[in-house]
């Protein structure tokens, strides 16, 4: 079993370079001249505008410790505190891509949005979240591959 990536995609972001400007505050905006598919945690693709882009925390203190998964970092000082989303799992401004896709059809899918794109969380951190008593964020895990859990889960009232 692997976990892979769930990308997130923001729409109706304004102009490109307002979006380029805006992201600059919290994290460093770097071009790049390949697509962008993180490994590790703290740092992110984004493609938008037809080009792709390397984003970097100012403060990536946060994820020396594994305490603070990517998700988060950009729910938390992007989604939220800049474009005013508050639930990521109801707003219509916010759309996720999960699982293996390629960078073509990444791009093919975040159509005219902004696309970021994450490193997959680790097993590490998914046990630190649950032997802290805590909950992983809605749309931060893609297990591949996806079990079928009829075949392993077996009624206990004997039957």
């Amino acid at each position: 079993m692997r976990i892979l990536p769930y990308h997130r995609i923001l729409k109706r972001f304004g102009k490109t370079d307002a979006l380029l400007k805006t992201l600059s505050g919290p994290l460093r905006v770097e071009p790049s001249t390949r697509p962008v598919l993180p490994s590790s945690p703290g740092t992110f693709g984004l493609f938008a505008g037809g080009k792709w882009h390397v984003l970097t925390p100012r403060e990536p203190k946060a994820f020396d410790d594994g305490k603070e998964l990517d998700c988060d970092f950009l729910q938390k000082r992007v989604f939220g505190p800049l474009y005013g989303i508050d639930d990521p799992r109801t707003d219509p401004r916010l759309d996720f891509v999960g699982g293996s896709l390629g960078p073509d059809e990444l791009v093919r899918q975040a159509a005219e949005g902004a696309l970021f794109t994450l490193a997959p969380v680790s097993i590490g951190q998914v046990m630190q979240v649950a032997d802290s008593g805590g909950v992983m964020p809605p749309k931060s895990t893609w297990f591949h591959p996806k079990l079928l859990s009829g075949l392993v889960v077996r009624s206990a009232r004997g039957g």
